[in-house]
């Protein structure tokens, strides 16, 4: 069934109606704090106790709680496969032939927002059921539907990720090298050097070291262009300048001159970026906005290196994101360029179908935000990120947590909720917002990282 819009009411004010509702218990009592979030997102597989508990209650269930854990039922078995979302709403090619064009695009995608739409659907309105009895463990169907719906997001977010990285490691789409796990590993292991200049220079005043910093960006910058070529779905192009342009809230570019010089122009805005690092990490509950949020996921693991380290490990990750980005958009010009290989073009126009999707809104699939609208898959993501704050409400009241499952409320209240649900509802960031990760974790495996000091 498509995502409903109206069941995603009041949305906005769940986390104020949970708390009056709260109110009703020791109200004097102190929210506990979250638990210290992951360094890097655990998987779940297809682990879902509170669905199998709710399966075991299905005596007790309205008609639209047994809907719901039908339909999440499903999800699972859909993800054995690999259905279209023509599959998921069984709609045959004859039908689909006279439907407006972006319908038709929609039903023939490999299905991956749309799998699991009745569990977006119903998430505000286990919210809404929470009682007065809901601490009690084992007690409250609502809670037990909060945790089936959120472990199978999360599912639903793995079994997403890994379609799409895999599509790109085996060249079915344009693939940066940071993607390319063992590739990226050498590449810094050859440029340990530059690394620790990297390190060294963030060792001086802010802008007194920002030359020495530059200069070692655009070394490594031109280093990972060079050998981001020869595997699969790598572009063929190659800037043959790099130049990094520090504190700048500009998009980065690859532009060429009169005589077909290729000019990568990489923009990093690093603004705040010393005074973060001296400051502990945020956790996803005190971050009020994207970029605090995204500083923090790149910092994930680098929690008891010196304010310097950060720094550096910060900047260099920053310039990795923007390079990677510039690789992929260099990559989809192969579709246009007839001396590439097929294999190359096949991976550029795969890669240019994603970016330009906007989904389906008679299947409540839209993927952008207008002026007059939120995007529709915004809308169904909302109740999904006022978990955390729920959680933290519940748990101050009851002395138990909402989200049971350990390894999920480690997600909920890490970074790496809120970009694997961007990644979800935006499949053109689904790719690069797999980057930050891979790339930490990359650079703790190296000389210059491996000590904290």
């Amino acid at each position: 069934m498509p995502i409903q819009n109206n069941a995603s009411r009041s949305i906005d004010l769940l986390a104020n109606d949970l708390r009056a509702l709260l109110q009703v218990a020791e109200a004097n009592r102190q929210p506990a704090p979250p638990p210290a979030p992951a360094a890097v997102s655990e998987r779940i597989g297809r682990m879902n106790t509170a669905l199998v508990e709710l399966r075991s209650r299905r005596a007790t269930l309205n008609p639209r709680q047994e809907r719901v854990v039908d339909e999440m039922g499903q999800f699972y078995q859909d993800t054995i496969s690999t259905p279209t979302n023509s599959d998921i709403f069984y709609v045959s090619s004859d039908a689909r032939q006279n439907l407006p064009e972006a319908d038709q695009i929609t039903l023939q995608r490999r299905a991956s927002f749309l799998l699991n739409g009745a569990a977006f659907g119903e998430l505000p309105h286990a919210i809404d059921e929470i009682s007065e009895e809901a601490g009690i463990i084992g007690y409250s169907k609502a809670t037990l539907m909060i945790n089936a719906i959120a472990n199978s997001v999360k599912s639903q977010i793995e079994h997403v990720n890994a379609a799409a990285l895999q599509d790109a490691q085996r060249g079915d789409r344009v693939c940066p090298m940071t993607l390319q796990p063992a590739k990226f590993s050498e590449f810094l292991k050859q440029h340990d050097r530059v690394l620790r200049e990297i390190v060294d220079a963030c060792q001086l005043p802010a802008r007194s070291g920002e030359p020495a910093i530059k200069k070692a960006l655009e070394m490594l910058a031109t280093g990972y262009f060079r050998q981001a070529t020869n595997y699969p779905g790598a572009p063929t192009i190659r800037p043959d300048e790099v130049q990094v342009q520090l504190n700048s809230e500009a998009s980065s570019s690859v532009k060429g001159n009169a005589r077909n010089h290729i000019i990568a122009f990489v923009k990093i805005d690093n603004g705040g970026a010393e005074e973060f690092c001296r400051n502990p990490l945020p956790k996803l509950d005190d971050c009020e906005d994207f970029e605090t949020i995204y500083r923090a996921r790149l910092l994930q693991g680098f929690d008891h290196h010196s304010p310097q380290k950060k720094r550096a490990a910060l900047l260099i990750q920053l310039m990795l994101q923007e390079v990677s980005e510039l690789q992929e958009v260099l990559g989809m010009e192969s579709a246009n360029i007839p001396s590439h290989s097929q294999p190359a073009k096949r991976a550029a126009i795969r890669s240019s179908e994603e970016m330009r999707y906007a989904g389906s809104e008679a299947l409540t699939d839209i993927t952008v935000a207008t002026e007059d609208a939120p995007a529709q898959r915004d809308i169904a993501t909302r109740a999904m990120k006022a978990l955390p704050g729920l959680d933290v409400a519940f748990e101050g009241v009851y002395h138990s947590p909402l989200i049971t499952n350990a390894l999920m409320r480690k997600w909920v209240h890490s970074p790496e909720m809120f970009m694997d649900l961007r990644g979800l509802a935006e499949p053109s960031a689904r790719l690069q917002l797999q980057v930050s990760p891979l790339t930490g974790q990359a650079l703790l495996d190296t000389p210059a990282f491996r000590s904290p000091d």
